[in-house]
């Protein structure tokens, strides 16, 4: 390649080193202060084509102006919406998707404030409503925010020091043109030079054209520097090497022992690890159940122990299905559980020694170990310990172990079901299979995969005779609860599957993987895939099938935690990213033999990194925060505190708990059929009382018993989350 005129690599420096001081001064920041409000806890529908929240005045608002983040998920893509602040339009939207709004610091009272959406579809949701100082993004090493101009909440380097740095920088091209990668002979070194100058031209234009400013963090600035010195650093590099090879190696070599352990030391180690490990998701597991999938789960099991299979309330509910708390519905003369029945035939296992709670954090440490025995088997021991414990401390598998769900537990037999296939035990592989579709079917979606392996191997037929085992058992159970054995309490999912959801969900899922599995993972997976080593295509599919399959799912796609839906596919990944860094690391040995020390230290410094990482992004989305769900405990002790033991309660995501914490009878207020109930035991004389959610408050159901009966407010429980208990009585004719 012929060499660019020394004058143009001057010029192109110069001008390249003006623009990079520019953004180490005024784009560079510490760290930064973030205020958030959370306006709405859970996902709203709208009443009356509206959705109206209280707004709290920030006590120090030193901000010019604040941004109000607006997600809506509808099916018809059309229309506007009104965004009213305090009465008074400030700004008009799309009645879909996912908006900024700036609200001024003039516009906030010194009380409450009142905010409100209009003009919202009837099938729409809010499914996040905030305010907030900035609009941050990490992954790792990529951090940054989203401020409005003059924004205070930043910390930046103090001013001396980031001209001091801004002009070494452009002192150092100006010297040493030759060292900066933009006069490389290397094409991708110069690509890649030439988009961070973009990028930095781009937050440099940026405030000219909007009036928000984008800062990076400081280990982003290093690492786009990086990029841009990278034969400098290089020369560094090389001259740290070779005095580390030629001086301080040797004095190590001859100081230090080789640590020789014997086996049964090594198991005993990994068991202890694996033990303490156990221990820290326990620490954090959660004790409380409420909702939907939580006390679903835990009312089935319930009934498993109990030898039943269907809830037995004291009303008949053919005539009020309201009696069904959430988690069930009403078939006939039956109450019956939506969730099938495999996790919660574990909680009733682990539950006759009162170790219900502990049941996810065990099988967390078991995908560990199972993932591991698979990766020793496809690459060296050192790379599957690295990608085993960064499975250990995901976000994802942290949550997984440390809440009352399912997907880990699947997660986990599917993991069996690939280890014993892959060691040629055919019948625990079949058994295992067909548990885990016992616990999720959409399971099924891991046995498409498979059968392209199971018919390589010659073996599917065995596996399908040792998975009709459970199987059959499985669709017995079926058939006396719900009638046929294909048939579950999911009853036809197919309405859920909604193509206009799509290509929201598959972005969305999409971006999640990228930050929390950071591009430290991400790039040596697709490196497996592009090189093709074997099995890449399995282990893509087996991932691809479920993020494809639940971006077609309503539910979802507007929080991190629905990640959960694709858990059973992420063990690919991460062995995907096992292959990958196993085939970095042998291509960098065959190049530079007497770096295998370098590669170790560096492997544990990303490995410490990576940790820190996980750890930090499971504090930020509450993922140590199991045990605020003691509210629904709280909850419902203080209810029963309040109201006499023949009353009945109403509730929705609270149905659950009362009937399990207080003992009470409870029903669901958000059926059709609740305000008959009401009316017909109020007639009888029984004591009727309702508990609404403030995240529910504007509910069509709650807007219709307001409209039908007196409601008299009994109490306010600061400690849930401002629950509201009030008294129904008929109203005078």
């Amino acid at each position: 390649m012929k060499a660019a005129p020394v004058k143009f690599v001057r010029l192109a420096s110069v001008l390249a080193a003006i623009i990079c001081a520019a953004v180490l001064f005024t784009a560079t920041m510490t760290g930064h202060d973030k205020y958030r409000e959370r306006l709405i806890q859970q996902p709203v529908r709208p009443t009356a084509g509206s959705v109206q929240v209280a707004v709290n005045t920030p006590q120090e608002m030193l901000e010019p102006a604040l941004l109000l983040e607006i997600q809506i998920n509808s099916a018809i893509k059309q229309g506007q919406a009104a965004v009213v602040w305090n009465g008074r339009k400030i700004a008009s939207i799309k009645a879909y998707g996912h908006h900024f709004v700036k609200v001024s610091r003039e516009l906030f009272r010194r009380d409450e404030n009142r905010m409100s959406l209009r003009g919202l579809a009837a099938d729409s949701t809010v499914t996040t409503l905030e305010i907030k100082n900035l609009y941050g993004f990490s992954t790792g090493l990529l951090k940054g925010v989203i401020v409005p101009s003059a924004s205070p909440a930043l910390q930046r380097w103090p001013w001396p020091l980031a001209l001091l740095l801004a002009l070494l920088f452009l002192l150092h091209s100006l010297l040493a043109p030759h060292a900066m990668s933009l006069s490389s002979r290397n094409r991708w070194l110069r690509y890649g030079a030439w988009i961070v100058i973009f990028i930095f031209l781009a937050l440099v234009a940026l405030p000219l054209f909007v009036p928000v400013r984008i800062f990076l963090g400081w280990s982003t600035m290093l690492l786009l520097f990086a990029v841009l010195l990278f034969p400098r650093l290089r020369q560094v590099f090389c001259l740290v090497s070779g005095a580390l090879k030629s001086r301080v190696w040797p004095w190590i070599k001859t100081k230090a022992r080789p640590m020789q352990l014997k086996p049964w030391q090594w198991r005993t180690l990994a068991g202890l690890a694996l033990a303490a490990i156990f221990i820290f998701y326990a620490a954090y597991r959660q004790r409380y159940v409420g909702a939907a999938d939580w006390y679903g789960y835990y009312a089935e099991s319930l009934l498993f122990r109990q030898g039943q299979l269907t809830m037995k309330t004291a009303f008949p509910p053919e005539q009020y299905p309201s009696f069904a708390p959430l988690g069930f519905y009403t078939v006939g003369n039956k109450i019956i559980p939506q969730y099938p029945p495999g996790y919660p035939l574990l909680l009733a296992l682990f539950g006759f020694f009162g170790l219900e709670f502990f049941v996810n954090s065990f099988c967390g440490v078991l995908t560990i170990l199972f993932l591991y025995l698979i990766l020793k088997d496809i690459v060296s021991r050192g790379a599957a310990l690295f990608v085993a414990a960064l499975w250990a401390l995901s976000p994802m598998t942290l949550w997984g172990s440390m809440y009352l769900m399912s997907d880990l537990v699947a997660t986990l037999f599917i993991l069996m079901t690939y280890y014993f296939f892959r060691r040629n035990k055919i019948f625990w592989s079949g058994v295992a299979f067909s548990f885990t579709i016992a616990i999720r079917p959409s399971n099924v979606l891991f046995f498409i995969v498979f059968l392209p392996l199971l018919f390589k191997k010659k073996k599917f037929w065995p596996f399908c005779f040792s998975a009709a085992i459970i199987g059959s058992l499985y669709g017995l159970y079926n058939w006396t609860v719900f009638g046929k054995p294909w048939i579950t309490g999911y009853g036809n999912f197919s309405n859920d599957l909604i193509h206009d959801v799509f290509f929201q969900h598959f972005i969305f899922y999409g971006k999640i993987i990228f930050i929390t599995m950071t591009p430290l993972l991400l790039i040596p997976a697709l490196l497996t895939i592009v090189r093709r080593k074997p099995n890449s295509w399995f282990y893509f599919l087996w991932l691809a099938a479920y993020w494809v399959f639940y971006s077609f799912w309503k539910s979802g796609g507007d929080d991190w935690s629905y990640l959960r839906f694709l858990l059973p596919g992420l063990p690919a990944l991460f062995i995907l990213a096992a292959i990958g860094l196993q085939d970095i690391r042998e291509r960098l040995l065959t190049w530079k033999r007497n770096w295998r020390p370098l590669w170790n230290a560096s492997a544990v410094l990303l490995l410490l990194f990576m940790l820190h990482y996980f750890i930090s992004y499971a504090k930020q989305n509450y993922v140590f925060s199991a045990d605020a769900w003691k509210m629904y405990f709280q909850a419902s002790k203080k209810i029963q505190s309040l109201v006499p033991p023949d009353a009945l309660v109403g509730g929705l995501e609270m149905s659950g708990p009362i009937r399990l914490y207080a003992g009470l009878e409870s029903f669901r207020w958000d059926y059709r059929e609740s305000l008959n109930l009401i009316h017909d035991f109020l007639k009888k004389g029984r004591p009727i009382y309702v508990l609404i959610e403030p995240w529910h408050a504007q509910h069509p159901a709650i807007m219709n018993i307001k409209a039908t009966f007196n409601l008299k407010e009994i109490s306010v429980m600061p400690e849930s989350r401002e629950m509201i208990l009030s008294r129904v009585s008929l109203r005078q004719e």
